[in-house]
This record gives C-alpha cells, structure tokens and sequence, in this order.
C-alpha cells in the first residue's frame, strides 16, 4: 500500500514574522511615495495593524521578558491616557496607538522565531535595508558632490535640498537630524552582515556598500547622529581588548577597554570633520569641472559675443573668489554648542506648571508641544529629548515604564557586551545604543513609528531572545 505523505502543517509563527517584514517594507518605503502609502494606510493598513498586534501578542504570550512586558503595558497605558485625555473613540489619537501597538508586533517578531530562523529573518531585513539605503545615498552624494538638489522621480517632492550654509543634506524631504538614523542604522546592519557573510564577494560588496552609508552620516552634519556611530564603533574597537589572554583579572580588562572606548570615540567623531573637507574639495572640483565642459560646449555651438565674454569672466573672478555664504559650505563650526536644546528641555517647566494635569494623564499627540511652543522663539516639534517628550505626552505612569524598560535593555545590553554572544550580535547591539544616545537629542522612540524605532523593536526582541535561550544552559552550568 503506497504512503501519503502528509503535507506539513504551515508554520503561523513564520508567516507572522514575514507579515511583520512586509510591514517594516512599506514604512520603509513611506517617503519614496507617501501619496500611495497613505492610500494603502487609509484603505488596508487600519484594518491590517489590529490584527498584526493580535497575532504579535498571541504569539509571544508564552516566556515573555519582563522588558516585553513593560513595553505592552506602556501600549495599554498610552491607550488608557488617550481616554483620560477625552478622546474616548480615539478620534484624534486613534493613528498613534495602534502605531505604538505595532511597535509590540515589531518587538515579538524574534522572540517567537527560533534561533536559526531569527538570524536568517535579520539577514533578509538587513539586506532589505542595506540595498535601499546604500542607492538613497549613491543619489545623495551625486548630488552633494555635484551641489545640485535632486527631485524624486517617483512622486512629486525631495529627494535631496540642502539646509543651512552647510548645505546640510535633506534626505527625501526629512530633516537631517532625521534622515542621519537611516544610515546609521543601514551601516551597521552592513556590519553585521560582513560578520555573518563569510564568502570574499559578499564582503567585497558589503565594504563600499558601508562607505556610502558613513558619507550619508557626514553629509547630514547631525552631531546626534556622529556621536550615536562614534560611541558604537568605539565600543566594538573596545572588545577587542576583552580577548587579551595577558590581562587576565577581569577589572584590568574593564578599565582597559573603557580606556580605548574613550580614545577612540573622539577620533571617530573628528573623522567626519575630515570626510567632510574631503567632500568639500571633491565638490569643488566636480562643480569647476562640469562648468568648464559647459562653456566649452557653449562656445563650440555658437560663437561667443561679448556679452558672453563677460559672463564667463565674471563666472571666472567669481570661482576665484567665493561668496562669503559658500565659505562655509560642507563645513561644521558650530563645536558642542547646545543649538538651543537646554531651552527646549528647560520648557517641560511651564508646560507642566500650566498644565499639571499631564502628569497623570499626558495630553494628545497634538498639544504636545501646544505650551512649549508659547514660550520658545523657534516652533518646535517635539523636546529634543525620548524621557521629557514621554513625560509630556503621557504623564509620570507612561515615564516611569519608559525608564524601567531602557534601564531593564541597558543592563542586557552591557551584559551581553561582556558575554560571550556571538560577534554578529553585538554589532546590532550597538544600534540600540546608537538609538538610546540619539534619541537623549531627538525623539523617535515610544512617539513615532517609523523604521528608526521599528528596527530598535525588532533588534531588541533579538538581543532578549538570546538571553532566553542562553538561560536554561546557564541553569544546566550551574546544577553540574
């Protein structure tokens, strides 16, 4: 009698997770064409979120870290502000909860794949991310170099302007101290690829690949974004000092991977100042270059008069004497000055004292900055700072769950520095160190939800993973 075979059971964990892959896609893809995203969020995307944060919650209901936990019962407290606010049908606030929401789904993605299937799944997202960002910053640096703002081609809007006498890059309409994170984030997935990856070809792709992302971080001038990338690679540098067979007392190794932490930093932060002198005189040369083969294809189409004449001699005095405005083009002089962020911290004050309320309650997505705003010269889109926005936005409670989470992740963290994890899994590590020293400057966790938080979500649902399967082998270690 000849044997059916029995078609295997469809794994529901594996297609979440590609659910979840699908999803981090399309926010990627927001500002290549927001019109069409916002037609998918207005149609499919309400619909689809609910049931992605279900299916995330269902999942991991099983040995969740206690940092998982923390994190949902902030869902459910920004959910439960949101009605102490008075926004019972969440009409205004509605798009901000279920984002946060998502952010669950984002972080349950590698606490329900098993070890082999969540390195392989964030292989798939770093290449994912790599490759986008890699050609995003291929169009910057064209333009960067050649000085010229490019249009995206896929919608009507910015691929690169420039902001400042810096001409600081803007990347698809975001603002640098935004659009920084994308390759910072896309450097170090690289990273972590170029770790996993041991065939020459993958390497020898990944390597210039990597050195489009750390230009796209100079072009941007952001210093949140530098000392995020500085401090990570520093860190990494510093491991090596941890596996010096000579320096056998763990203290020594400590104190002397601290010491080359803090060497290092500073001279991977002042490398930017040097890439960007770097640009600066490659822009110059690419800009002189393009107008000579101009004038003289100018002059081959038609004879020159004189008032040609003198617009090219004036072009000529003027390359030689730069206007006082491009004196300063590609270039940062602005040192550690503060570019007012301790006023903007200093406005949490009369935003509480008029509205005490908030500390109980917070306020709506809206009125976040609604008092800040009245007494700061510049408008202000958020506090320039994750604790005193979350504080703002959902009261002492929404806080306090807040700093228990990234005290609770802050520990793991340096635990699993000093651990022997894998190589590969301390590189991402450093995007959630990356993120939590960015976002003490700006604002993109427990607020937004786009791929700045995503992949934090995601990369710290790995790390807690890995403590979890490491936890009943030490258990083991310990009994024998």
């Amino acid at each position: 009698m000849e044997k059916i075979r029995k078609s295997p059971k469809l794994d529901g964990r594996r297609i979440y997770a590609a659910a979840v892959f699908l999803f981090f896609v399309y926010f990627m893809l927001k500002q290549v064409n927001e019109g069409l995203w916002y037609a998918f969020y207005c149609v499919y995307y309400l619909y689809l979120c609910p049931v992605l944060i279900a299916f995330g919650l269902y999942f991991s209901r099983r040995e969740k870290p206690l940092e998982f936990k923390l994190f949902t019962l902030f869902f459910l407290w920004l959910y439960i502000s949101r009605l102490l606010n008075g926004d019972y049908f969440l009409t205004y606030d509605g798009g901000a909860v279920m984002d946060m929401g998502l952010g669950c789904a984002f972080f349950a993605v590698c606490l329900v794949l098993n070890g082999e299937d969540r390195y392989r799944y964030l292989d798939w997202l770093s290449i994912a991310v790599a490759v986008f960002y890699t050609l995003i910053g291929i169009a910057v640096l064209y333009g960067v170099i050649l000085q010229r703002e490019l249009t995206n081609p896929l919608f009507y809007g910015q691929l690169l302007n420039f902001e400042g006498l810096m001409y600081r890059a803007r990347v698809l309409g975001k603002s640098s101290n935004e659009s920084v994170m994308w390759f910072f984030i896309s450097f170090f997935l690289l990273f972590y690829l170029f770790v996993r990856k041991k065939k020459l070809l993958w390497r020898i792709a990944i390597v210039p690949a990597a050195a489009i992302n750390y230009l796209g971080i100079v072009v941007t001038f952001s210093r949140s974004g530098r000392l995020a990338f500085s401090a990570g690679i520093a860190l990494l540098t510093a491991l090596a000092i941890l596996k010096r067979p000579e320096l056998k007392i763990q203290a020594r190794k400590v104190l002397a991977a601290a010491a080359l932490t803090c060497l290092v930093l500073p001279l991977v932060y002042l490398s930017f100042d040097g890439a960007a002198a770097g640009i600066r005189l490659a822009s110059n040369w690419a800009v002189a270059a393009v107008d000579e083969a101009e004038q003289a294809e100018s002059a081959v189409q038609a004879e020159p008069t004189a008032a040609v004449m003198n617009a090219l001699l004036a072009a000529e005095q003027g390359s030689q004497e730069a206007p006082d405005d491009e004196q300063h083009m590609y270039q940062d002089n602005r040192g550690l000055d503060d570019s007012e962020r301790f006023v903007v911290y200093e406005s949490i004050i009369p935003t509480l004292q008029r509205e005490p309320l908030r500390l109980l309650r917070g306020c709506k997505y809206q009125d976040v900055m609604s008092v800040a705003n009245t007494v700061l010269k510049n408008h202000k889109v958020h506090f320039h700072n994750f604790l005193i926005q979350t504080l703002a936005y959902t009261g002492l409670p929404g806080l306090a769950l807040c700093l228990a989470f990234c005290i609770l992740l802050t520990v793991k963290i340096i635990r699993l520095y000093f651990s022997a994890a894998p190589f590969e899994l301390k590189v991402l590590s450093m995007i959630l160190v990356g993120s939590l020293i960015y976002n003490m400057l700006e604002v993109s966790l427990f607020y937004y939800a786009d791929i700045r938080a995503h992949i934090f979500y995601l990369i710290a649902g790995a790390v807690l993973a890995w403590f979890r399967d490491e936890a009943p082998k030490t258990a083991l270690k310990e009994t024998t």
